[in-house]
């Protein structure tokens, strides 16, 4: 297991430095700048749109991502002969193709995570408009019932 969880940390902290994720972050933070932009061209809640369109920009940047990361994992450690040494070690095929999965997957957890906090908090904050409107309702049919109850 921790043969694995070694790879899986090198595998990370490979996929990270690698150029294309840079690119696809920065074509995703265009994409949401244009969701912006669509939100200045329409009828309704922009609020709604704009969550909409940057749900969908991660969506499409963690499944592009995840192709040609994926692609490139194996590819380019044969291409640069560093897969050799490797499987020298005492570290089976099945450890090593785990490894490279799991770091993969820490990278796209990592990536998608703030996506998950921020639907989380806007699910709290809806709850907490909707409690708020029904302890008025309840508080203005009281005092009316009080009312009527005095007279």
């Amino acid at each position: 297991m921790k043969r694995i969880l070694n790879v899986a940390y090198y595998t990370f902290l490979e996929m990270v430095r690698n150029k294309v994720l840079f690119i696809l972050f920065f074509f995703a933070l265009f994409i949401f700048g244009l969701g912006i932009v669509i939100t200045q061209m329409t009828i309704g809640d922009n609020l709604t749109i704009i969550s909409d369109v940057g749900l969908a920009t991660i969506e499409i940047f963690l499944t592009v991502l995840s192709i040609f990361l994926g692609i490139s994992l194996v590819q380019k450690e044969l291409s640069q002969k560093t897969l050799f040494p490797l499987m020298a070690r005492p570290l089976s095929r099945a450890e090593y193709i785990l490894g490279k999965f799991f770091g993969m997957m820490l990278l796209i957890i990592i990536v998608k995570h703030p996506e998950k906090a921020d639907l989380f908090s806007n699910y709290i904050n809806i709850q907490k408009e909707e409690y708020d409107n029904l302890k008025f309702r309840v508080i203005g049919a009281t005092m009316v019932l009080k009312r009527k109850s005095a007279k």
